[in-house]
């Protein structure tokens, strides 16, 4: 189901009645029976005020895809270290996408602190792209650390437990060039509710949707 900003898309065939708005939320992988998520087109009955928002970039040329500007990284309320450049590039939302891409440099600062707080559990090779693996074997409860990307205008959004690993790894890999787009993969996005409003030039976020 295509959901660009493509004219073939359901979302442009469906401007008139609805707007070219839309939300989802994906559930968790692991969600019980009978946990779902959710799609909807057009204006949500919630207010603005209930979602983080920030502003919806588009490519001049590609107008299929939808953008935002991941302006840092935050690891347990620390923001990393990493200069704002190396964001400039942008991050693609895509629903599709399992895991998100960063910058390398960007990702080396969250691997890093990352594994500095994950010490005390055994480490695992690594699952292809994936190299911050761990062995749970024997854990009743994970502490992980909390994650929180924070984007253009001061939009923070902390990632939900869900989105910190995939198969008992870091649920983040590296681009190949800090001059490369990121990507918010699906795995970032679960059990947030995201709002495009494509005619508003706006993305937001709502935790705990689904």
């Amino acid at each position: 189901m295509a959901l660009g900003g493509g004219p073939e898309s359901l979302v442009s065939q469906t401007t008139a009645s609805y707007g070219s708005v839309f939300t989802y939320c994906i559930p968790p992988a692991a969600a019980p029976e009978g946990g779902s998520g959710f799609f909807v087109l057009g204006a949500p009955s919630l207010d603005a005020s209930a979602y983080v928002l920030t502003p919806m970039l588009r490519y001049q040329r590609v107008r299929t895809l939808y953008r935002v500007l991941l302006r840092a990284i935050a690891v347990d309320g620390q923001l990393l270290n990493v200069t704002p450049a190396a964001f400039a590039a942008g991050s693609v939302l895509d629903s599709r996408t399992a895991i998100t891409r960063l910058p390398p440099t960007a990702y080396q600062a969250l691997r890093g602190a990352f594994r500095s707080r994950m010490a005390m559990y055994r480490e695992a090779p690594p699952k292809g792209t994936l190299d911050t693996c761990y062995d749970f074997t024997g854990a009743f409860f994970l502490m992980l650390p909390r994650i929180a990307l924070v984007f253009d205008r001061g939009a923070v959004v902390e990632l939900d437990r869900s989105g910190v690993l995939f198969h008992d790894c870091l649920a983040f890999a590296p681009n190949s060039d800090d001059r490369m787009a990121g990507i918010l993969g699906n795995v970032q996005q679960q059990t947030m509710e995201v709002l495009y409003d494509v005619a508003g030039d706006a993305v937001g976020f709502r935790r705990g949707a689904c």
